[in-house]
């Protein structure tokens, strides 16, 4: 006997293309503090991205700094008065 109380009716699954769905993809649990929880969900609301699209764009990113930081490259804030402040990547000292 089917009992209807304890039974929820499901939404038909959308199909899924490869084109939607790649065929490599790696899952990712990532275990954060309260704070930098906080600050994803803010960027999250801020830039209209998910989550997973910031980690993939942070990826991108420090990629990318990292190539330019072994090629000897340094990198400086400037603020609107053209005062400079260099910036140290801790995990990219050499």
């Amino acid at each position: 006997m089917l009992n209807t109380a304890r039974t929820k009716a499901r939404a038909p699954r959308k199909s899924v293309t490869r084109l939607e769905y790649p065929a490599i993809r790696t899952r990712l649990t990532l275990d954060l503090n309260q704070n930098q929880s906080n600050r994803l969900a803010e960027l999250e609301v801020q830039t209209g991205c998910t989550k997973a699209a910031l980690v993939r764009e942070a990826l991108a990113l420090y990629d990318y700094v990292a190539e330019l930081a072994r090629a000897g490259k340094e990198f400086h804030a400037v603020d609107p008065k053209g005062t400079s402040e260099k910036v140290v990547l801790l995990s990219l000292r050499q």
